[in-house]
C-alpha cells in the first residue's frame, strides 16, 4: 500500500483509532508515528508502511530522530511507548514482510534510543542551538526570533561552544602561504556563480516583502508561484503532482526550500515573525562595491557549507557523513592544492560497508558514497568554490580567499603572499614552497631585496640542520642566491655534519672552500635531497626520471658505489629506487647489491 505525503496523516489517524481500540491501556503519541513515517519518506525515499528494509527503523530511531528532532522528555518517553504499539499495528493492518525481524529491530533500537537522544554529540547544529537556549519542542516563529536574538547576543566563544564549532587552537598541519586574487577579480568570479544567481533571483522575486508562515516558509500560494517563476519546477508536473497530493507547505518544493534556506541563512533574506525582506547581504551585493560583494558571497559560502555539514541535503545518514567531511576535504585542498575524489570515496565506502542497508543486492557502498560526494561538490561548484577535473578536486580563488579569512578568524596562522613580512625564514620558505615556481621566485626576489643578507644567511645556516629534510634544498638554494654575504655563516658549517652543504656552496661561488667534495660526498648530498622525494612518491618512483640525468653504464656503476660508501642513512633507500628505475638488468642488480651493502655497513 503506497502512502503519499497527503495521506500520511490518514495512516496516522488509522493507527490512533486502532491503538485506542486494541491497546487502550497504552497512552500512544500519534505525532511519533508521523515523525517516523516522514523520516522514512525523506531519508529512504519509501512511503509504504508495509515495506521496511533492514536497518531503516534502527537508523530512524538511533540517528535521525536524535540528530534532527527537537522534543521534550515527555515526547521522547512517548516514543518508547508508541513504537512497539505501532509495530503491532503494522502487523495487524499492513502485514509487512519480515514482521518478526521488524519486531526484534524495534526492540533493539529502542534500547539504544534513550542514550542516543540524550547525547549532545549526536545532535545537529539546530538542535544544539535550541536546546542550549532552553527550547523544548519546536518553537513558533516569535519564540524562535527571541531565542535567535538571545543567542546572537552571546560572546563568540560561547556561541562556538554551543554549536560545537570551536576550531582547534592550531590547524592539523601548518597552513601554507596562499596567493589571494585581487578583489575585482574575485568579485567578477562571484558574479558568474550559478547558485548565487539563483539566490539573487529569489530575493528579487520577493520584492519589498512577502508574508511567511510561523515556520519561516513562504505561504503555499507564494511558494508555488516562486517555484514556477524561477524555473525550479515544471508547471505541468506540479499540477499533476497536486492532483494526487495537495501542497501543504512550500517546504515540500524541495529545490525552492533549499534555495530559501540558503538565502535566509546567509542574510540575503531577513525573516521576522510574519514577513520576509531583502537582507543585509543583498544590500551588500547591490552596492556594487567589490569588498561588500565578496562579503555577501562569503556569507552564502558559509551557509551552503553549513547546510551540507548539517545534512540538510542528505537523503541517507551515510550521505550526511560524507557531507560532514567536506570541511576536511576543503582544508586538504587548501594545504595540498588538490584532493583525490577516489581516495575520499574509498575511505567512506570502507566505513559504511557494514551498514544493514547494503545487505540488499542492488546497493553498492562505493556508488552511494560517490553519489553523495558528487552531490555535495556539485553545490560548491555551482557556488564557484571548487572545480573538479576527473578524479581531482581543486579550490577556486574564491574559496581560497574565503577559507583564508575563516582560518584566520579561528586564530590560526593563515599567511597569504605579501603578508609574510616579519615571519621567520623557515616559516617563510615553508609557505613559499607551496606556491607555483614563478610566484615563489617573485616573492623570494622581493624578500632578498629588503633583507639584511648577512643576518638572513646566519639564520638559514643555523636552521639547515633542524628543518624538515625536504626543506634543506630550499635553504641551500637561498644561501646560494645570497652569495658572498653568506660566506661567514656558511663557513660556520665546516665543522658540523652539514659541512658538505658548505663545500657545495663554495663550489657554486667558484672557489674551493675549506674542504673538497669527493664522489661519496656528492652522493651523500644527492641522497639527502632525493630521500624526501622518495617518501612522498612511495613506490611511484617514475617521476625520478625527470629529476635524475640519464646515466651511462659506467656513470651508474660509479654512482651506486659512491652511494654505498656515502654513509648517508637513506642511501640504501635511494639505491632501491634506482634499481627499480634501471632499464638494464645488470644495472638493476648492481643497484640492489649496493643497497644491500649500504645497509650492512
Amino acid at each position: 500500500m503506497a502512502v503519499s505525503e497527503s495521506t500520511r496523516r490518514e495512516v496516522v489517524a488509522e493507527f490512533a483509532a486502532w491503538a485506542e481500540g486494541s491497546r487502550p491501556e497504552v497512552p500512544v503519541e500519534p505525532d511519533v508515528v508521523e515523525t517516523i513515517l516522514e523520516a522514512k519518506a525523506n531519508y529512504f525515499d519509501s512511503t509504504d508502511p508495509a515495506s521496511w528494509r533492514a536497518g531503516e527503523l534502527t537508523e530512524i530511531l538511533t540517528d535521525i530522530i536524535p540528530r534532527k528532532v527537537v522534543a521534550d522528555r515527555e515526547w521522547n518517553d512517548a516514543l518508547i511507548r508508541t513504537v512497539p504499539v505501532f509495530v503491532e499495528f503494522l502487523a495487524d493492518r499492513k502485514r509487512p514482510y519480515a514482521i518478526r525481524r521488524l519486531r526484534a529491530e524495534a526492540e533493539d533500537a529502542l534500547a539504544l534510543f534513550a542514550e542516543a537522544v540524550s547525547d549532545p554529540e549526536r545532535w545537529g547544529i539546530g538542535k544544539r542551538l535550541l536546546s542550549a537556549m532552553g527550547a523544548e519542542g519546536l518553537p513558533d516563529q516569535a519564540a524562535l526570533d527571541e531565542l535567535t536574538a538571545r543567542f546572537n547576543a552571546l560572546p563568540v566563544e560561547e556561541r562556538d561552544r554551543i554549536l560545537g564549532t570551536e576550531a582547534p587552537a592550531e590547524p592539523p598541519v601548518p597552513l601554507p602561504a596562499v596567493r589571494l586574487a585581487p578583489s575585482d577579480e574575485l568579485a567578477g568570479a562571484a558574479r558568474s556563480a550559478p547558485l548565487l544567481a539563483d539566490v539573487l533571483a529569489l530575493v528579487r522575486w520577493l520584492g519589498d516583502r512577502r508574508e511567511v508562515t510561523t515556520t519561516g516558509a513562504l505561504r503555499v500560494k507564494d511558494g508555488r508561484q516562486a517555484a514556477v517563476d524561477l524555473g525550479l519546477v515544471d508547471p505541468g508536473e506540479l499540477a499533476r503532482r497536486e492532483e494526487f497530493a495537495v501542497l501543504r507547505s512550500s517546504a515540500e518544493l524541495v529545490d525552492l526550500d533549499e534555495l530559501w534556506a540558503y538565502a535566509a541563512s546567509s542574510g540575503f533574506v531577513r525573516l521576522t515573525a510574519s514577513r520576509a525582506y531583502p537582507g543585509e547581504a543583498m544590500d551588500n551585493w547591490q552596492s556594487g562595491d567589490d569588498d561588500a560583494m565578496l562579503s555577501a558571497w562569503g556569507e552564502l559560502f558559509d551557509a551552503v557549507l553549513a547546510g551540507l555539514v548539517e545534512g540538510d541535503q542528505a537523503t541517507m545518514t551515510y550521505h550526511a557523513d560524507v557531507h560532514a567531511d567536506l570541511p576536511a576535504m576543503l582544508f586538504t585542498a587548501y594545504v595540498d592544492g588538490a584532493v583525490s575524489r577516489e581516495r575520499i570515496v574509498e575511505s567512506h565506502a570502507e566505513k559504511i560497508a557494514g551498514h544493514p542497508i547494503f545487505t540488499l543486492p542492488d546497493l553498492d557502498p562505493r556508488t552511494e558514497v560517490a553519489g553523495a560526494l558528487d552531490d555535495g561538490l556539485g553545490r560548491l561548484e555551482r557556488l564557484g568554490a571548487v572545480r573538479t577535473d576527473g578524479d581531482v578536486m581543486r579550490l577556486t580563488p574564491l574559496a581560497v580567499w574565503r577559507l583564508n579569512a575563516l582560518y584566520a578568524s579561528f586564530g590560526w596562522d593563515a599567511p597569504s603572499v605579501g603578508d609574510l613580512t616579519g615571519a621567520d625564514p623557515i616559516t617563510r620558505l615553508t609557505s613559499l614552497s607551496r606556491l607555483a615556481d614563478d610566484d615563489a621566485a617573485s616573492e623570494i626576489a622581493l624578500w632578498l631585496d629588503g633583507a639584511d643578507h648577512a643576518a638572513l644567511a646566519g639564520e638559514l645556516a643555523e636552521a639547515i640542520g633542524v628543518v624538515q629534510p625536504w626543506l634543506r634544498p630550499a635553504v641551500f638554494d637561498l644561501l646560494t642566491r645570497i652569495g658572498e654575504p653568506a660566506a661567514p655563516a656558511v663557513d660556520e658549517l665546516a665543522d658540523t655534519p652539514w659541512w658538505r652543504y658548505a663545500a657545495a656552496w663554495h663550489e657554486q661561488q667558484g672557489d674551493s672552500g675549506p674542504r673538497p667534495l669527493s664522489g661519496p660526498d656528492r652522493a651523500w648530498l644527492l641522497a639527502d635531497q632525493l630521500a624526501p622525494t622518495l617518501d612522498e612518491l612511495g613506490e611511484e618512483v617514475e617521476a625520478l626520471r625527470e629529476i635524475l640525468p640519464a646515466l651511462s653504464a659506467v656513470d651508474a656503476a660509479r654512482l651506486y658505489d659512491d652511494l654505498m660508501h656515502s654513509g648517508h642513512p637513506r642511501a640504501a633507500d635511494v639505491l632501491d629506487a634506482l634499481s627499480r628505475l634501471a632499464t638494464d638488468k645488470q644495472a638493476a642488480k648492481a643497484a640492489r647489491k649496493a643497497a644491500f651493502k649500504a645497509r650492512s655497513r
